[in-house]
């Protein structure tokens, strides 16, 4: 199967370089191939604001499972998706992700979290995938629903205010 993204786990060089440059340039394996990535004023949104304490986990040796979001054949990033929160001792994870707004509508998040899902049904730990879009943001809620999450009532986010939950059991 031709996929439209590919992930590639994000690193401090990436990290480092969006916190000192709106714009860059990288190269990353994507398909099994060295590829030049650029890195737009877009990426990555408003998750930029975490970059300093992903810096401080990076240079401490902890894995940030975050990945970059990559369109294939532009080698563009338009994206992240990654783990946000963990509770292993209940098998649960929580995944967020934010796709560049000039390239919503394209399946990049779709595919994204299909992925992301893919992976973390490969951890045995894991048994369940969470997420949480904003009331106001139905399109989010549509990729997790084509990704066979459900709805699993409202809630609320410090960040984004009110949500809709959504839960995935892999078992």
């Amino acid at each position: 199967m031709s996929r439209s993204v590919e992930l590639v786990p994000m690193t401090e060089w990436m990290v480092r370089e969006r916190l000192s440059q709106p714009t860059f340039e990288q190269p990353v394996s994507v398909v099994g191939r060295s590829v030049l990535v650029h890195f737009g004023t877009e990426w990555p949104g408003v998750a930029v604001g975490l970059f300093p304490r992903f810096l401080m986990m990076l240079q401490a040796g902890e894995d940030l499972d975050t990945h970059l979001v990559v369109h294939v054949d532009s080698a563009e990033a338009v994206g992240m998706i990654g783990v946000v929160d963990v509770d292993l001792d209940a098998g649960v994870v929580e995944i967020g992700y934010g796709i560049n707004p000039s390239a919503w509508g394209c399946g990049f998040a779709t595919e994204a979290v299909r992925q992301t899902v893919q992976m973390l049904s490969e951890r045995p730990e894991v048994a369940t995938v969470l997420a949480s879009t904003g009331v106001d943001n139905p399109a989010s809620g549509r990729v997790l629903s084509k990704n066979e999450f459900r709805q699993t009532g409202p809630g609320w986010s410090e960040d984004d205010g009110d949500v809709i939950n959504w839960s995935l059991s892999l078992r």
